[in-house]
């Protein structure tokens, strides 16, 4: 055989090799990651769980990394009349095996009409989340938690695999609430405290509250002002002898003022709903007087509205000083 043949096929035989070795790995590689699918580990509330607080949260953990987007386009949380009608119409269906596919697109985009509305928390290492409700649960209600694990994938693409299922590859568990808070609401804290001197500039403020609010109704009616604007509110708000001296007219000319010179900024609340941070869109001015006023129409979220009749300017309102 001629010498330039002997190397063609030695080369040959060497790729041979070395792709029946390729194809080894990749056959090894292929089989690791089919050998742990993901899987839902536990839930929180525990499904059949009674007396759940209103401004829980639901938590899904899970035994490997997730694509958090699948996961979050496959969750979905109702309550009330509709979930009851959902889930008999699902019962009547004989349950998703018995449907064919437009049958359960229709379910599924009837409970996506009814979900409840929130936004998703992630761990660092995205195997958990906790879903937060926009706004508390209904008290005294029945909620059920629907999670389509045919769409659900893990960081690598895989598709879940040994759920604890209970629907035909849909992970369901329900749970119900208990009695919401009832009464007026209350402003359990505020930092800056009244008083307090010595604030850094920078600070933010916070309100704490005893129930879940109607947080718009708080964010409207929250103002921060400070510095010679602030005496000058201060010194006509006297002069009327507070905002029970003045007429309607009176009362809506001095909120437009205030509304005027207040500070602007970015709200953050709590899962519950009970707490807010305002982080001021500008540094408050050192050495100065500030004041908040939480004043008008603010309710909590049982519909129940905050008393300021009580409050020696008809509403909450707290003084403090900054710092250098």
């Amino acid at each position: 055989m001629p010498k330039n043949t002997v190397v063609i096929v030695i080369f040959i035989l060497i790729l041979v090799a070395i792709g029946a070795g390729c194809g080894d790995d990749h056959d090894k590689m292929m089989s690791t990651n089919n050998t742990t699918e993901a899987t839902i580990l536990s839930v929180h509330p525990v499904d059949g769980t009674s007396g759940v607080l209103t401004s829980t949260s639901v938590a899904v953990k899970f035994s490997r990394t997730m694509e958090t987007m699948s996961v979050m386009s496959n969750f979905h949380l109702s309550g009330g009349t509709e979930m009851h009608e959902w889930r008999d119409s699902l019962a009547h269906s004989g349950g998703w095996g018995m449907m064919n596919m437009n049958q359960q697109n229709h379910m599924m985009n009837w409970m996506d009409s009814i979900h409840t509305a929130g936004v998703f928390h992630w761990n660092s290492n995205r195997d958990s989340c906790r879903f937060v409700p926009n706004t508390p649960l209904d008290s005294n209600t029945d909620y059920l938690c629907v999670l389509d694990g045919s769409g659900m994938r893990d960081h690598q693409g895989g598709m879940m695999g040994g759920m604890s299922q209970n629907d035909d590859g849909h992970h369901m568990f329900g749970f119900s609430t208990g009695n919401g808070p009832s009464g007026a609401p209350k402003l359990v804290s505020a930092i800056p405290s009244d008083g307090s001197t010595g604030v850094p500039p920078n600070s933010a403020i916070m309100f704490a509250f005893d129930m879940p609010m109607d947080t718009p109704t708080v964010m409207t009616n929250l103002h921060v002002i400070g510095g010679d604007d602030m005496h000058m509110w201060m010194d006509s708000l006297d002069h009327h002898l507070g905002m029970g001296g003045m007429g309607m007219m009176g009362m809506g000319e001095m909120m437009n003022w205030m509304d005027s010179i207040q500070y602007d900024g970015l709200f953050e609340w709590s899962g519950g709903m009970d707490t807010c941070i305002f982080t001021l869109d500008s540094t408050m001015m050192p050495n100065s007087d500030y004041m908040m006023f939480l004043y008008g129409d603010v309710h909590a979220n049982n519909g129940e509205m905050m008393n300021m009749s009580q409050q020696q300017y008809d509403g909450h309102m707290i003084h403090f000083t900054t710092g250098p």
